[in-house]
This record gives structure tokens, C-alpha cells and sequence, in this order.
């Protein structure tokens, strides 16, 4: 089962380590043991794995721990993908918002408002290969009843539907449907545990009157 289930996931990722290791464990453990004078082995293998595993464990979830013992939730949510983004949006937007993330992480859930995902990697509320202009962006901001949208200036022609969305956009704000709000530099961690991060800017636009008519004049 565990291999059929690696067999269906888009890539290997390394935390996929973490579900294989216990199996492979348990089946070296069996062939092992089943020779008498291998036990002794076995055993210590065992004691070492598990003071290894403490460790690791211990200090992969430092944060965590540092939370939990200080409460400083500013502290921890340093290294949270997009974090300083969402609390802005938070706090800053009326809590009727509909908000339009096109974002390269799949961790909104600190968005604390009505919110679809819209990039063209994993998001799916928006066809970009049919929504190639600012006018046509108007018309979905206005079908679908967004305010904002929340987007990363990233390279986004790798995925289907990227180049369209960015020309989209971009028309958009040409036009005046989309107005930016705030703009963040920020440091974006790509692993908590191993402190490694990318430069990323992301900018919070606000649909205008115009956007939500869904009209645009060239």
C-alpha cells in the first residue's frame, strides 16, 4: 500500500523519508532477528535509533518547542510562508472580503478571509488559458464576487495558464480594475528546520469600482 501510494504522488519528496525509514526498520529488524546471535545487534541498533530520533526530533521542532514555552507567536510565524501577508490582510480588509490568492504556497489557511486559490500551479478557481486580458479578469472578479487578490511576483510561465495570468494582471491594473493596496519584500522560507529561504515580493491588490463592474476601457 505504501508503495502505491508513493507511485501516485507527483514527486519524491524528502519527507516521504520519514513514512519509508519505520517499514524499512521493521523489516530489517524481522530478517535480523531471525538469527539468535543477531539479537544482541538488533537491540542496540535499536537504543541508538531512538536516542537519534529524540534528537532529530528535538531539533527539528525548535520553534515549536520555543512557542510553546514563550508564546511568542511573532517569533514562530518568522519563518511562516507569507505570514506578514496574511496578518496585513487580517487586519486591513473589511471581514466581508473575498480575497483572489495566487501565491506559490499551498499554506493559506492563516488567511483569515473568504479566499479561493487562484495560481496556476495548484489553484484551479480561475482558467487562465481563457482569461488573457484585464477586461476578462474583470468579468471573473465580478462573477465571482472578489475584493482583493494577494499576488506573487514570481516566474510563473513554467505553469499553464502563467504567462496569460501575469498579461491578465498585469492589463488589469493597466486599466485601472485592480488597484495595489501594499507591497511586501519579503523573505520567504522554503524549510523551517533547514533555515533556507528566497527572496519574493507580493503585492495586495484591491478590485476598483471599475474592476467590479467588470468593464475596462482601453
Amino acid at each position: 500500500f505504501l508503495c502505491l501510494w508513493l507511485l501516485m504522488q507527483p514527486l519524491l519528496y524528502p519527507k516521504f523519508v520519514i513514512m519509508i525509514l519505520p517499514a524499512s526498520a521493521l523489516c530489517i529488524g524481522y530478517w535480523l532477528t531471525a538469527r539468535a546471535e543477531a539479537r544482541g545487534m538488533v537491540w542496540r541498533l535499536a537504543q541508538v535509533a531512538m536516542v537519534a530520533m529524540v534528537t532529530v526530533t528535538v531539533a527539528l521542532s525548535r520553534d515549536s518547542l520555543r512557542f510553546v514555552a514563550t508564546g511568542n507567536s511573532d517569533v514562530y510565524h518568522r519563518h511562516t510562508g507569507f505570514f506578514p501577508v496574511y496578518r496585513w490582510v487580517n487586519s486591513r480588509t473589511p471581514e466581508n472580503s473575498r480575497v483572489l490568492a495566487i501565491v506559490s504556497s499551498g499554506m493559506t489557511y492563516y488567511l483569515d478571509r473568504k479566499y479561493r486559490r487562484g495560481d496556476p500551479w495548484i489553484g484551479g478557481s480561475v482558467d487562465w488559458l481563457r482569461v488573457k486580458d484585464g477586461p476578462a479578469l474583470a468579468a471573473v472578479l465580478k462573477r465571482e464576487g472578489y475584493s482583493h487578490i494577494i499576488y506573487e511576483d514570481r516566474d510563473w510561465e513554467i505553469y499553464p495558464g502563467g504567462p496569460e495570468m501575469k498579461d491578465a494582471i498585469g492589463d488589469a491594473a493597466a486599466l485601472g480594475l485592480l488597484r495595489p493596496i501594499q507591497t511586501f519584500d519579503l523573505r520567504l522560507y522554503t524549510s523551517r528546520a533547514q533555515r533556507t529561504w528566497k527572496n519574493a515580493r507580493v503585492s495586495v491588490l484591491a478590485v476598483t469600482p471599475e474592476g467590479t463592474s467588470g468593464v475596462g476601457s482601453r
